[in-house]
């Protein structure tokens, strides 16, 4: 099983920073290592993009993987780039992860992560379930109903789901990589709250982390 971690964006709501470099306050580690740890995979492929030289510099073990196109491009395109027919975990560089989303995640060949919220960012993608728990559409913007939000959470094994799924982000680089997903009834569905799944996407979001960690 390999992990790929999509890191290529500017992080500008950051300040610029690299969010793999956060620190969780109560373990001293950073998103980066908290991945490492808890994942356990012995192959981690990094893409890299804006400030690369940051996170290299600082882990120079790991395979890193560089998105020349980060600035034209949206996450798609990096997860092209790393994508291959190998049983993969992929997610973004924005969450602290727990224990109990780890073990749920390894449950399952193939999976995503999703969580039900009202206070999501209209660029935030969106995922409708049919009345089998299986995503029936995923789409870009304002939520219709009590639809979940997609966060940036997969495991994908199935060889034809990934071949698919890098075809469709070569073809649709400017999208999100939920969006060129292949819909399968072979995918699971995880449903998480914010203590599975912190997702840090501007400054406040950090000091409320460290506050409710404090």
């Amino acid at each position: 099983m390999k992990l790929i971690i999509l890191n290529a964006g500017d992080s500008f709501k950051l300040d610029g920073y690299n969010k793999l470099l956060l620190k969780n306050p109560q373990t001293k580690q950073t998103i980066l290592e908290e991945y490492s740890d808890k994942y356990g995979c012995e192959n981690i492929d990094i893409v890299i993009g804006y400030n690369a030289i940051s996170i290299v510099n600082q882990f120079p073990q790991y395979n890193y993987i560089y998105n020349s196109k980060w600035q034209t491009t949206n996450n798609s395109y990096s997860l092209a780039l790393a994508l291959d027919e190998e049983p993969s975990i992929i997610t973004s560089s924005d969450f602290f992860i727990s224990d109990s989303l780890v073990e749920k995640i390894k449950m399952y060949e193939n999976c995503v992560v999703v969580k039900e919220t009202e206070n999501r960012s209209l660029d935030s993608l969106n995922a409708h379930l049919n009345s089998n728990n299986e995503i029936e559409s995923i789409y870009y913007g304002k939520s219709k109903g009590d639809d979940y939000e997609l966060l940036g959470i997969f495991k994908i094994s199935d060889s034809t789901i990934l071949k698919k799924w890098k075809q469709n982000a070569l073809i649709n680089q400017y999208k999100y990589i939920g969006e060129n997903l292949p819909l399968s009834n072979k995918i699971q569905v995880i449903k998480v709250d914010e203590t599975e799944a912190y997702e840090i996407n501007e400054i406040q979001d950090y000091l409320n982390f460290i506050r409710d960690k404090k």
